[in-house]
């Protein structure tokens, strides 16, 4: 088969290779220890994009996204952010005894690394927002 032959069926590759890393999977690599247990520092994973566009976010999802500017010179800015959603729009969050207390019920997390170390006053978390926390708490 000559080059201009194939010509069509590279473009329509390239451009599905473009189109399912852009709307559907995308790799990611974990720079820090932020989200141990789930995902060690080293690691790489395919982010599915889909759901996110189908569903309303949920707590446990994990989620990726760019730093926000109060996290500048933590993360570098062009880097992805990976944490678990723990609450959504409405929920009212707190961190007392060690524990994510979300709506009045302490939440089963099997997959932090370890209890908190601090304590955070109630927060509700407005409409149209998620709160994120990593699953290594006391380092994310």
């Amino acid at each position: 088969m000559s080059a201009r032959a194939a010509l069509p069926e590279i473009t329509f590759q390239l451009v599905f290779a473009v189109m399912l890393r852009h709307f559907v999977l995308d790799s990611r690599y974990v720079p820090t220890d932020s989200m141990m247990p789930t995902f060690a520092p080293g690691d790489y994973f395919l982010l599915e994009k889909l759901s996110q566009r189908l569903r309303p976010l949920v707590s446990g999802d994990i989620v990726c996204f760019r730093a926000p500017p109060q996290l500048a010179g933590l993360t570098p800015t062009s880097a992805c952010v990976i944490k678990r959603v723990v609450a959504v729009a409405g929920d009212t969050v707190i961190v007392r005894q060690g524990r994510l207390v979300v709506n009045g019920k302490v939440q089963p997390e099997q997959y932090i690394a370890e209890p908190m170390r601090y304590r955070m006053r109630a927060l509700t978390v407005p409409a149209g927002h998620i709160f994120v926390l990593g699953d290594n708490r006391n380092r994310s």
